[in-house]
């Protein structure tokens, strides 16, 4: 089950939705967050329009085909709640700053003895 941050339950209340569609993502690496699927942010449609036979038209409005059906409303990107966007899990007693310095130290070990050269 995806966990949504407070301001998502914020949204849905405020808006008038219809309906909700999420983009699950997964990864098939374990090291990635399982919320998210690694990419570190939640995509969220929120139909305040439909379900309708022809795409919903009009400003800041976006139509969305959903099983057979058509959708109107908006999509909304939060960042992942529990791996605070950093698309790894998040053990909560690190700092940002401490994943910060994780991930860099990663990315250094996969690029280690890349040759940076001149374009």
């Amino acid at each position: 089950m995806i966990q949504f941050p407070p301001e998502f339950e914020q949204l849905i209340r405020a808006t008038g939705v219809r309906a909700a569609f999420v983009s699950e993502t997964t990864s098939p690496h374990p090291a990635d967050c399982k919320n998210c699927g690694g990419l570190g942010t939640l995509n969220i449609f929120l139909a305040t329009i439909g379900p309708l036979q022809s795409p919903a038209v009009g400003r800041n409005i976006i139509a969305k085909w959903v099983d057979g059906k058509w959708w109107g409303g908006k999509t909304y990107e939060f960042d992942c709640p529990v791996c605070h966007s950093l698309a790894l899990p998040y053990k909560g007693t690190e700092t940002v700053f401490e994943r910060d310095k994780q991930v860099s130290k990663q990315i250094e070990l996969l690029t280690e003895g890349w040759a940076m050269k001149d374009v």
